[in-house]
């Protein structure tokens, strides 16, 4: 936990910076909400940060004042006497604090800001303000180097200019504004008033930092309103001890309601119901300006409202998997000569390809993808099921290639950036792995299952407090939605963590009957300090496929693990699947020292991968081993021919 909690508006954060910049040279660490996933507002961070804190700075300006996050967050730093206030631009601070000396922050000069420094190192009990004024005196601009300085800001200014230019306009969603109107109290109590001011105000804040250019009816012009492509108008009703918001989204043109969404929690949580209707709605939108930017006719209020059910079933993979393709399949029927609706349809239906037992739907996919390409030979969200589809004709080294192509083609569909994280676990380069899922769940902030995973592979690093701090806001902020998530994080605690946390994580989830009664056998087992047999393993886990040999491999079973892993591999490894990634994790370095295992993984076309394109897998670097990883790869290879 940090010494400083800083509240502040988000509009203020130019002006921000400096104080945080001098508080961290005096030595105090502070928090802020730089490391709030997508900017938005997640409470249970926000409150454990702000009653840790031995100081709360709250910087006052016109902006800040009208916050009820700020409000909240000064008002609990007063009631404690931990608050230090400062006005960044001469506002008055609001109504009940105005007995508290306000520093004046406005004026520009150094000793205000030594004095926010002084004053919070007296809350915290220690600090070294003279090393921020030490910053401060090596950072002012000397007079004569007022025109270099000019100059260079010239000479950025004209380079971001061009890199600007460069970035794709879908970037910023331009052309899918949305006109946010404050939302409507059905009832005339305290709790369903707040609610409906901090559901305006979650969703202007969480929408702005997904990219989605709002005009909120609040703070813009009239004018600026009636230009929005479409307009979300919601109210907040209150039922027994629950508070409910509902919305719509409208066409701004036809006054048609396109999609509604509806969120409901206690009333004691009007912050986090807030919060939790902001994101869901903001991962729906993006999803779906994204979409509308990119297919013709996007004018047409029943496409739009299409690709708008499209994105919500996307939004929650395992509950509405099964109404995905035809849902894909609606966007072509409304839209036939969209590249991205064959892409779509394409993707959804690689994604439940299944080459053992749906083999003719290769032909369907192939013809999708076949006139994707014919509408738009650079539509880069149709390399996603040319890399995805389990078509044993297409190697692991050209399924790379695609996805790479993806991603230089249309930088701003984040599943090509997922799946190539995918891939790379798959072929054992779990660094680059790792990094990729970073990228991802840095631009696409709202996809929790994908944000598990990356929490997974931040435990295989090592990193378990990092992993805990995906799952913890997985589980702060959608309760309800826990599915891979919860998958991975039992996992992650069970080999890298604590077992009673992968015990809580296991009994929050929901699991097939087969896992279950492989993971009470392997959870007893470890509460008892206990290796069981392999017999025992197979009896238990046998039918859990990807489970069994993982377990026999974690046991020290090593030669069991390996027969299980060929056993299954055309199910668990089928060309664009995921494949056996676990292999190549931590914890199970006994299994990587038997050569018999490239074997096994040339089946899957592994080590072929690693032929053609020289890239190795990171153990091969990193562990010691009793053979050669080139000259097993080639001998592998070369016994699967023989």
């Amino acid at each position: 936990m940090a010494d400083v909690f800083l509240s502040y508006s988000r509009q203020d954060l130019r002006r921000a910076k400096p104080v945080i910049a001098a508080l961290e040279a005096a030595g105090l660490s502070v928090w802020w909400d730089r490391r709030l996933v997508g900017g938005s507002e997640f409470s249970k961070e926000i409150r454990d940060e702000l009653d840790a804190a031995a100081a709360v700075v709250a910087l006052w300006s016109r902006r800040s004042i009208t916050s009820p996050w700020v409000l909240d967050e000064a008002g609990r730093g007063r009631d404690s006497g931990r608050l230090v206030p400062a006005t960044l631009d001469g506002a008055q601070p609001p109504l009940g604090f105005g007995q508290i000396h306000t520093i004046d922050l406005s004026r520009r000069h150094s000793g205000a800001l030594n004095d926010v420094v002084g004053a919070v190192t007296a809350k915290v009990g220690r600090g070294n303000p003279e090393a921020a004024r030490r910053v401060q005196t090596k950072h002012r601009i000397p007079r004569g180097a007022y025109a270099a300085a000019f100059s260079i800001i010239v000479a950025v200014a004209a380079a971001v200019y061009l890199f600007l230019a460069r970035v794709p306009a879908s970037s910023q969603f331009k052309g899918g504004t949305v006109a946010v109107y404050r939302f409507e109290a059905l009832t005339g109590d305290p709790e369903s008033k707040l609610a409906a001011r901090l559901a305006g105000e979650s969703v202007e804040r969480i929408f702005a930092t997904n990219l989605i250019e709002t005009a909120a009816e609040w703070t813009a012009p009239r004018s600026a309103l009636d230009r929005a492509d479409f307009g979300l108008k919601g109210s907040v009703a209150r039922d027994g001890g629950d508070l409910r918001i509902s919305a719509d989204i409208v066409d701004s043109r036809s006054g048609r309601t396109l999609w509604s969404n509806e969120v409901s929690r206690s009333a004691a949580e009007s912050r986090q119901l807030a919060d939790e209707f902001a994101m869901l709605t903001a991962g729906v939108l993006r999803c779906a300006i994204y979409t509308k930017r990119r297919i013709p006719n996007y004018n047409s209020a029943e496409l739009f409202s299409r690709i708008l059910r499209y994105c919500e079933a996307g939004q929650d993979f395992f509950e509405n998997s099964d109404q995905l393709p035809n849902l894909a399949k609606a966007l072509v029927e409304v839209a036939p000569n969209s590249a991205l609706a064959h892409a779509y349809y394409a993707t959804e239906l690689a994604t439940f390809y299944d080459p053992i037992t749906n083999r003719a739907d290769l032909l369907a996919i192939d013809g999708e993808i076949k006139k994707a390409l014919e509408l738009d030979p650079n539509n880069g969200v149709v390399r996603w099921p040319m890399a995805k589809v389990a078509d044993p004709r297409v190697s692991l080294a050209v399924r790379e290639r695609y996805l790479r192509d993806g991603l230089r083609l249309d930088p701003d569909y984040p599943w090509n950036h997922s799946l190539l994280g995918r891939f790379m676990v798959k072929v054992g380069r779990i660094g680059e792995g790792r990094t990729q899922f970073a990228q991802f769940v840095g631009d696409y902030p709202l996809d929790y299952n994908q944000r598990g995973f990356y929490g997974f592979l931040l435990a295989e690093s090592g990193d378990i407090e990092g992993a805990r701090d995906q799952f913890d806001l997985v589980r702060s902020q959608v309760p309800d939605r826990l599915s891979w998530a919860n998958n991975y994080e039992w996992q992650a605690e069970l080999i890298y963590g604590d077992l009673n946390r992968a015990t809580h994580a296991w009994n929050a989830g929901k699991h097939r009957p087969v896992t279950a009664k492989c993971a009470s056998f392997v959870f007893k087992a470890r509460q008892q300090g206990t290796v069981p047999s392999a017999a025992a393993i197979e009896q238990n886990c046998g039918e859990a496929r990807g489970l069994d040999e993982m377990m026999q491999a974690l046991f020290g079973h090593i030669d069991e693990s390996l027969l299980a892993l060929d056993k299954n591999l055309p199910v668990t490894a089928p060309p664009g699947q995921w494949g056996p990634d676990w292999v190549f994790e931590r914890g199970f370095e006994k299994l990587r020292e038997d050569p018999r295992l490239v074997g096994v993984l040339a089946k899957a076309g592994i080590p072929q991968y690693w032929l053609q394109t020289g890239n190795f897998p990171d153990y091969c670097m990193r562990e010691k081993l009793p053979y050669d990883c080139r000259q097993a790869a080639r001998q592998a290879v070369a016994n699967l021919k023989s």
